[in-house]
């Protein structure tokens, strides 16, 4: 299995920037459902807020760093 990730490069900034970007946002997201959702099922509507936010605006900066980062 670890022979099929060799020379893959995770680490550009712009996955990180997505996913700090992403955890933040679902935060607050998370954060105002919590608030304005009075039922029994805010819990798992703020949970899958954060995931979902995080998961792509993650793959956004996975996507568009591995673009910028390319050498030309």
């Amino acid at each position: 299995m670890l022979n099929q990730l060799r020379g893959r490069n995770l680490t550009h900034i712009g996955c990180t920037f997505g996913l700090i970007i992403g955890m933040t946002v679902g935060m607050f997201a998370a954060i105002a459902i919590f608030n304005l959702v009075q039922s029994t099922s805010a819990s798992m509507l703020a949970f899958f807020a954060l995931i979902g936010i995080t998961v792509v605006l993650g793959g956004l900066g996975f996507y568009f760093g591995a673009r910028l980062s390319r050498p030309s």
